[in-house]
């Protein structure tokens, strides 16, 4: 997973590093610290994070939360979509997981970053603090897709009641058995692509689309796609196992 380290002090700088080699990432930091081995927060720190947004799979701030919040606060969107933040005090004291925990993964980075730094994990998530577990960090410690995400809340919180849940791990896209369902799409499947050389994306894309369908597979489930040797630099192929 791509990271971006940030920190705004010499002090924070010294834990931005620790970090930064825990999770093989560059520290980032304001002009004024500017110094070999660091990049610099340019032209200003909400484009900077708007950038990290769309190229990382998580940030961390050594800095004050309020610094990070008011920072990520315009590119905030889902969690499905949104990378796990998490934010440290200079001191490396406390690791906060501030946004996509389960998903994003944010939470078991804080407890990552905790241990490397000698600090402690600070876990805000009902689920892990209840000691329930939580259906959409299962989904990503299995390498399973959370097919409709708007689910995940309310099975949360009838397990974190104690009622019945309904989650359904399967690549087949069959009738839902519960009234609210929660569907986990295992990654398990290898697409087998063949096409005649320069074919347009768009055709390809939708025999495949058709093909998963008249298979009765979700396409979520897909772990990669293949083809022979000679079609490495097919360029609807590439893009195809692309998205």
């Amino acid at each position: 997973m791509k990271a971006a380290v940030a920190a705004f002090s010499e002090k924070g700088i010294e834990t931005a590093r620790a970090v930064a080699r825990l999770l093989g990432a560059d520290v980032w930091v304001p002009a004024r610290y500017a110094r070999p081995g660091l990049r610099v927060i340019e032209p200003s720190l909400n484009e900077w994070a708007g950038a990290r947004f769309a190229d990382c799979g998580a940030l961390v701030f050594v800095s004050a939360c309020g610094i990070a919040v008011r920072a990520i606060a315009p590119f905030v969107r889902s969690k499905a979509e949104d990378p796990a933040v998490v934010v440290l005090d200079e001191a490396g004291e406390n690791v906060i997981s501030l946004l996509s925990g389960h998903l994003g993964g944010a939470n078991e980075l804080a407890k990552e970053i905790a241990a490397a730094v000698g600090g402690r994990a600070v876990i805000t998530t009902a689920t892990d603090v209840r000691g329930v577990t939580a259906v959409d960090s299962w989904a990503v410690a299995h390498d399973c897709a959370v097919e409709n995400v708007h689910a995940v809340k309310e099975i949360s919180s009838a397990a974190l009641a104690g009622r019945e849940i309904g989650v359904a791990v399967t690549e087949e896209l069959t009738p839902a058995p519960w009234p609210v369902t929660l569907w986990l799409r295992p990654r398990v499947l290898t697409l087998g692509v063949g096409c005649k050389r320069g074919v347009e994306f768009a055709a390809l894309a939708e025999a495949a689309e058709e093909f998963l369908e008249e298979a009765g597979v979700s396409p979520l489930s897909l772990a990669a796609v293949a083809s022979i040797d000679i079609k490495k630099d097919e360029a609807a192929i590439i893009k195809l196992a692309e998205i």
